[in-house]
């Protein structure tokens, strides 16, 4: 399984979460960057993932409401395919 960390800490923007996500998950260059094009990465997962976010509450005070949507999107996604395990501390 591959075990994948991101620190929340330093996002300060949409962006930089779409960024620090999509680097971490290795997402194609035609990755979206919004909360539909999340999903749809997520769901194509093959490989056995497990996405651990530390520092949540730092990305709850940065992004406030969005922080919400993210966590609908990537739990929906991780609903939809079994090789996917999010976790957010």
């Amino acid at each position: 399984m591959r075990i994948l960390t991101i620190d929340c800490t330093g996002i300060s923007d949409k962006a930089g979460f779409h960024a620090a996500v999509a680097e971490a998950l290795d997402f194609p260059a035609h990755y979206g960057k919004n909360l539909d094009a999340l999903h749809d990465c997520l769901t194509d997962i093959f490989t056995d993932t497990q996405v651990q976010f530390e520092n949540w509450d730092a990305l709850e005070n940065t992004l406030g409401s969005y922080t919400a949507a993210i966590q609908w999107a990537m739990t929906h996604a991780a609903e939809e395919n079994p090789r996917l395990q999010v976790f957010f501390d």
